[in-house]
């Protein structure tokens, strides 16, 4: 897959996907996929996330954007086509019990998700993304 290579204000160079990215997300929200579910789920995430900073029960710099979408996007198919919050929990179960945080790929499937590089999210953050949000739907 072709990248677009930059450097940091360090001069560290990073390669970017983002035509994968957007391929693939496009391709995981299609009707033969997620019946066009996933991109509502993201943003269903991305609203729950702002509403567990808002009540403290994570901090505003453990859950960027593009990490809770790229998190979301190794969740099985499957689970994407059901109502809206059996979708929710069904993916946060998912995310929290079965997914195997080694081997989680970024949504443009060339970059591990976790890692220790700017570009990788810390494993104990996305833990305490997870844990907020079941923290947040169990005190609704």
């Amino acid at each position: 897959m072709e990248g677009v290579e930059f450097q940091d204000k360090t001069g560290r160079v990073i390669i970017n996907y983002p035509k994968g990215h957007i391929k693939n997300g496009e391709a995981k929200n299609a009707a033969g996929r997620t019946s066009f579910t996933y991109k509502q789920t993201v943003r269903m995430f991305k609203n729950a996330r702002n509403a567990a900073i808002d009540k403290k029960l994570i901090g505003a710099d453990v859950s960027p954007s593009y990490f809770v979408e790229c998190l979301l996007y190794n969740a099985p198919d499957g689970l994407f086509s059901t109502g809206r919050q059996t979708t929710f929990s069904s993916v946060h179960d998912y995310l929290w019990s079965k997914l195997t945080l080694d081997t989680a790929k970024c949504q443009n499937e060339q970059i591990l998700l976790f890692g220790n590089t700017p570009e990788q999210w810390k494993k104990d953050n996305a833990v305490a993304f997870l844990d907020g949000l079941a923290r947040l739907w169990n005190n609704w």
